[in-house]
């Protein structure tokens, strides 16, 4: 889907690849499975920021807790959307987040924008 919207897609596998792609590309947008963040979710958002700050970053999660939403957007991501979901929200989340909007995944409910 995102080669047909960007003139480049980089696609990492870990955590290293995707700081060091941040640094040299300085990429518009940042796809991040909350898996490969794992539980220093906080400090990778922090270091993308530090890394490529005007970088969007739009987090993918099976998680539904909308604790869950609220931490990722509190840490520094713009987006939070359901692997569920993405079907019906991927393009709608890159769309926003590429208009400068924050955008979470309606499923998570409204309280999972208040940070």
């Amino acid at each position: 889907m995102l080669e047909t919207a960007f003139h480049t897609v980089y696609l990492v596998a870990d955590l290293q690849t995707l700081r060091d792609g941040a640094e040299r590309l300085l990429p518009t947008l940042i796809v991040l499975d909350l898996s490969l963040a794992g539980r220093n979710s906080e400090k990778i958002f922090k270091e993308i920021n530090r890394l490529s700050p005007d970088s969007r970053v739009l987090v993918l999660t099976l998680h539904t807790e909308p604790n869950v939403a609220r931490h990722a957007l509190h840490a520094g991501a713009h987006g939070v959307v359901l692997k569920q979901c993405i079907g019906n929200d991927f393009l709608a989340a890159v769309d926003a987040l590429l208009q400068g909007e924050d955008y979470v995944s309606p499923d998570f409910g409204v309280t999972a924008l208040t940070h």
